[in-house]
């Protein structure tokens, strides 16, 4: 189950802003986006073009690269991967 939701952090605790269907003690992976720094601001052209130019991709990846690193990915988590 994927989902998004709000929460605070107090105490270094999070707590969500509404139920979630999880049985007590369920480990899950948490993703934090500091939402007081502007997140869901509507940017200008401006600004949007200047994080794009900061986090563009500097150097060609060649499919070696790429393929090299599926494999290690498999490698480390092979449950995620389908196999044939």
């Amino acid at each position: 189950m994927d989902t998004i939701v709000k929460a605070t952090f107090t105490n270094g605790i999070f707590k969500p802003l509404k139920d979630l269907d999880l049985p007590e003690g369920q480990e899950v992976m948490l993703t934090v986006t500091d939402i007081s720094e502007g997140v869901g601001v509507k940017l200008t052209r401006q600004e949007v073009f200047a994080q794009v130019l900061a986090n563009r991709i500097t150097s060609c990846v060649g499919m070696a690269e790429i393929i090299e690193e599926d494999k290690m990915e498999q490698e480390e988590h092979p449950d995620t991967w389908l196999r044939s």
